[in-house]
């Protein structure tokens, strides 16, 4: 699920939360490209590959991860038909987007045309009040406009940096299956309810891939039309989130296979004959020095 920065206006892929001021502002693509991210399609092997479980392991509170289903078997086809699904998916959220917008927004006073003397047969105290009135109207316009301007910049920058931190936390997942979580939780959640998570989550990217893969808490999620409802039942399931490393599972190191049966070890050898040595200057029997230094030597010839 990317996020997509847009204030005045949405393209036709993209789905948007719209405010109370009919304004459209950071939004859940799952068309955008994640910097880092893995391709799912992409050929197996490299160093930097994850597993489709990614690298690290979620779950809610105490209870146990759902069984995942491998698509390692999943054709192309198959694959093209999910996108295909989530990209109707979010052009029905978009129409809703639309039709929500609803009531526009209280307009600024209009400023209309400048008044002449001889619109008031020439009478200068009526042009006079006419004309004060008309000032005073310009002036209101002028400083809604501004004030317009201003808000638009704040919100478009509000909405890039949602768009960059999300972005930059999904890349940090580095989990091959980020795409497929985020489409899930594109097709599950309205507008709404994807706005109020990305503004409101502390880690939308996590919560977003956590909820793509718990679909039984995605969908009790999408049921709550209420807003707040909505926003506090997603605040206790990012709390209840709980994150950790995947320990992989290293394979137990080969034993070496000796050349032969009893033989001793390079490098070991000498430091046992080093011992015997001493052992044989105490005692001044070397007649153990002289069994091991032939035993050595018939072990040298058998490796020839």
């Amino acid at each position: 699920m990317n996020i997509q920065a847009d204030t005045q206006g949405t393209e036709d892929n993209e789905i948007t939360e719209i405010d109370e001021e009919g304004n459209q502002p950071a939004t859940i693509d799952a068309d955008e490209p994640h910097p880092d991210a893995s391709d799912p399609d992409a050929p197996e092997g490299g160093s930097d590959e994850v597993d489709d479980q990614g690298d690290i392991e979620l779950q809610f509170g105490d209870e146990a991860p759902p069984a995942q289903t491998s698509d390692d078997g999943e054709n192309s086809t198959v694959r093209q038909m999910r996108k295909r699904i989530a990209e109707l998916t979010r052009a029905n959220r978009q129409y809703e987007a639309e039709k929500k917008q609803g009531a526009q927004p209280a307009q600024p006073p209009k400023l209309g045309t400048k008044p002449k003397l001889e619109d008031f047969d020439y009478d200068e105290g009526k042009y006079d009040a006419a004309l004060d009135q008309w000032h005073e109207t310009k002036r209101q316009v002028d400083a809604a406009e501004v004030e317009q301007r201003k808000a638009l910049e704040k919100r478009e920058e509000a909405n890039r940096a949602r768009l960059e931190g999300y972005l930059n936390a999904a890349s940090t997942l580095k989990v091959k299956d980020f795409k497929d979580s985020e489409d899930e939780v594109v097709s599950a959640l309205s507008v709404e309810q994807q706005g109020i998570l990305l503004a409101g989550a502390d880690n939308a990217a996590l919560l977003v891939y956590a909820l793509g893969r718990y679909p039984a808490k995605l969908q009790q999620l999408a049921q709550i039309d209420d807003p707040v409802r909505f926003a506090f039942a997603a605040a206790k399931l990012e709390k209840e989130l709980k994150v950790t490393p995947r320990t992989a599972t290293k394979p137990a190191p080969e034993g070496r296979v000796s050349s032969t049966a009893g033989a001793p070890a390079a490098g070991g050898g000498e430091k046992k004959l080093e011992q015997l040595r001493a052992d044989a200057e105490k005692t001044g029997d070397y007649s153990k020095v002289i069994a091991y230094k032939k035993q050595l030597k018939q072990a040298q010839q058998k490796r020839r």
